[in-house]
């Protein structure tokens, strides 16, 4: 269970997406790889067990961890995603396509093609990525349920590019967690990183956590665990910088981040996976399938007719004869005095009284006072938080220790402090046939953080609506408050495997998922202001 976490500037907060794994329980003596062999066969042969093992080969030779019935190395991971082609690499064995639930083991290696792209999920809950023309050779993966501290993970990022995203291994030991690359070494402290590796040279940059990156040399060994000391560097996810080596300098030098594309998210990992996963339209359909057309055509026939109209010739009039005039003398008569006219008034128009409109008060969607919590648990999905969260503010959150017990986690924001859990009975999957679903805004919460401290804002009203046949959603949140005006947050993108969506733009983020049956969804969702920012949660129910 995660710690209470500071709440700092939001702006700086990743997604991690959670599924509920089986944990695999490994032999708790092991072997170092050179000695791999000789174990095995001891154990085989049944001339030693595991008691005499350990205590004859020393605590220094453990971390490799066997089957003490089957000689064998267990299960470390498991590939949830691969587009394109991808292959794994196993000692004694030709290398096979990695196809979904293909099972990693410790000494495997990765190789993806040019299209390839491969996630792994790791006992710990860890995701390791690996993106088109990549190597990557999982050395160790040592990892307990029961002695998380005991953990020892070794990766050896031989070419290309990988993220890796901290489980309960390296979280709990993080002295005994390596990235090695061709010319350096990487540890972590609890740590969301990118690293690209070649012959030449190593980059690395932080989407949440601390990396240490050291050249290696004669006290920073690829055979030892942990961060090296010497010539070594920091970086956080707050420094704004990327991290690369140089094989000519052999030094680490820190980049300003503006010289370099923002590390990728899960947002456009998933995006760019899904965009290779699509089928190629044919060619008559090619245009229609990667185009949108937005116009608006009009046709309108006019007809005019014309009149023809003959020409007539007016007649010829013959004046008549008008004799002279006969001249009288004028006849005087007085003046006629005309009386001024008589102005009526108009009549006064009385207007009827106008009465005003009533005043309209917009719905508050924020509840007044906390939502108890069992009006809260009997939903299937419920918003837990490690923390006091925003204090007396929170109205929609359960403490996580309450609400853990049958649920999985879904998604989860670290630095603030929530996560959103799912009631499913361990199910991974959203129910088939749903097709497009519109949602009502149940309730939510939203807060606008100021220098001058943090207000509850009015959220107004909202539309969600997704679509389970093109994986795809739309929503929009109204939301008040008056240091900030009217405030509206817009998001639309893909809803992938286990009913999760999220989004990252430069000033908008947000991270949900639905209920397997479709009739619930809930989202956390951050908006980047001039002045500060807003973040909140919500729940909505199927229409």
């Amino acid at each position: 269970m995660a710690m209470p976490v500071t709440m700092t500037t939001y702006a700086k907060t990743r997604f991690v997406l959670m599924k509920p794994q089986t944990h695999n329980t490994f032999l708790t003596a092991g072997c170092k790889r050179r000695v791999l062999a000789s174990c095995v066969a001891l154990l085989m042969a049944g001339s030693v067990t595991n008691a005499s093992l350990a205590q004859s080969v020393g605590n220094d030779l453990g971390d490799m961890a066997i089957s003490a019935t089957a000689g064998t190395l267990m299960p470390v991971g498991e590939v949830s995603l691969v587009l394109g082609r991808a292959w794994i690499e196993r000692a004694g064995q030709s290398r096979s396509l990695i196809a979904p639930g293909t099972v990693v083991r410790s000494s495997d290696r990765i190789h993806t093609e040019s299209n390839g792209h491969v996630h792994i999920r790791f006992i710990d809950q860890a995701l390791v990525s690996v993106r088109p023309d990549s190597r990557l050779e999982i050395v160790q993966y040592d990892f307990t349920p029961d002695q998380p501290g005991n953990t020892s993970i070794k990766l050896n990022l031989e070419e290309g590019v990988t993220r890796s995203i901290s489980g309960r291994g390296a979280s709990s030991a993080r002295e005994r967690f390596r990235l090695n690359t061709p010319i350096a070494a990487i540890g972590v402290r609890g740590t969301d990183f990118v690293v690209s590796a070649s012959q030449q040279s190593v980059r690395a940059s932080v989407n949440e956590g601390v990396i240490v990156m050291a050249p290696f040399s004669s006290e920073c060994s690829a055979d030892t665990f942990g961060p090296c000391v010497a010539n070594a560097i920091e970086l956080t996810d707050s420094s704004l910088q990327v991290l690369e080596i140089q094989s000519a300098s052999g030094v680490p030098e820190l980049l300003p981040a503006t010289l370099e594309r923002d590390p990728d998210m899960m947002r456009d990992e998933v995006a760019l996976a899904l965009a290779m996963h699509e089928e190629v339209p044919p060619a008559d359909e090619k245009t229609a399938a990667t185009e949108v057309f937005l116009e608006t055509v009009t046709s309108q026939r006019v007809q005019q007719q014309v009149v023809s109209v003959a020409p007539v010739t007016p007649p010829v009039v013959t004046p008549p004869v008008v004799p002279p005039p006969v001249v009288t003398p004028p006849v005087v008569t007085p003046p006629v005095v005309t009386p001024p006219p008589v102005v009526t008034p108009p009549p006064v128009v009385v207007e009827p009284p106008v009465t005003p409109p009533p005043v309209v008060i917009p719905p508050d969607l924020t509840p007044e006072v906390p939502v108890p919590v069992p009006a809260l648990t009997d939903r299937n999905l419920v918003w837990g938080r490690w923390g006091a969260g925003v204090g007396d503010l929170e109205k929609l959150t359960v403490a996580y220790a309450d609400v853990r017990e049958g649920r999985d986690i879904t998604i989860r924001n670290a630095r603030e402090g929530y996560t959103l859990l799912r009631a499913g009975n361990g199910g991974t999957r959203v129910d088939a046939g749903l097709g497009p679903v519109s949602f009502a805004l149940h309730s939510a919460q939203a807060f606008y953080h100021a220098d001058s401290g943090v207000f509850a804002m009015t959220v107004k009203g909202g539309t969600l609506d997704i679509n389970f046949n093109n994986n795809q959603f739309a929503t929009e949140l109204n939301m008040n408050h008056s240091l900030t005006g009217d405030v509206d947050f817009i998001a639309n993108g893909f809803i992938v495997d286990g009913g999760y969506f999220y989004t990252n733009t430069a000033t908008e983020r947000m991270a949900g998922a639905v209920s397997l049956d479709g009739k619930e969804a809930g989202y956390y969702f951050q908006k980047q202001l001039e002045a500060g920012g807003i973040q909140g949660l919500t729940l909505w129910d199927k229409r």
